[in-house]
Formats: C-alpha cells, structure tokens, sequence
C-alpha cells in the first residue's frame, strides 16, 4: 500500500513538471522566432541604408562635379574680365596725348599705391 500512496503523489508532481518544462520550450521556441525576425528586418534595414548610402554617395559625387565646372567657368569668366580690362587699358593708354600720361616716377609711385590697396 506504501506503493500505491507515493505513485498519486508523483503522478501529481510530474505532470505539472512536464507541463512547466512544455511552456519553457514553447517560450524558448517562440523567442527564437522573434530573434530570428528581429535579426531578418535589421538585416532588411542594413540593407536598404546600405543602398540610400551608395545613393548619397552618387548624388555627392555629382554635386562636387557640378561643383567643379562651377569653379571652371568662373575662373574662365575672370580671366576673360581681366583680358578684357587690360585691352581696355592698354587702349587707354595708347589714346591718351603723351602730356597727360604720367612720368616714370609718378607710375612707380602709382603702382605703388595701387599694390597696397
């Protein structure tokens, strides 16, 4: 009978151990789940930066090009300005009477002051 009164006992304490061992395994299994979804959209996202990144990085490219022939045409431009000036100041000068032309020494003291302004 001693036999009979310990088997309900454990009976009762076993089920209730399958079933907490049952619950922790389904836990487990459903945390595994998520991690691994979780793990898929960070590697959906790194991807899609990834590529907005290499698109930034184009883009960039393409502004610094534009960039570039921006700073070309400007020097072009003053370059063509000061061409330009020193026709229009050589034409000056070869049309102004020689006794309104200034002296080798008020030329020198002319550049002069135009080199420090």
């Amino acid at each position: 009978m001693s036999d009979v009164s310990e088997r309900p006992e454990a009976q009762i304490g076993r089920p209730s151990a399958d079933q907490d061992s049952d619950r922790l395994i389904l836990a487990a299994a459903e945390a595994i789940k998520k991690l691994v979804i979780d793990r898929r959209l960070l590697r959906d996202t790194v991807a899609a930066q990834e590529r907005e990144l290499a698109r930034l990085r184009a883009s960039n490219a393409e502004l610094w090009r534009h960039v570039a022939l921006i700073r070309d045409s400007y020097r072009r431009l003053a370059i063509e300005f000061f061409t330009q000036l020193q026709g229009i100041d050589s034409a000056v000068e070869a049309a102004t009477p020689a006794e309104f032309r200034p002296g080798p020494q008020q030329a020198a003291a002319e550049d002069k002051n135009e080199d420090s302004i």
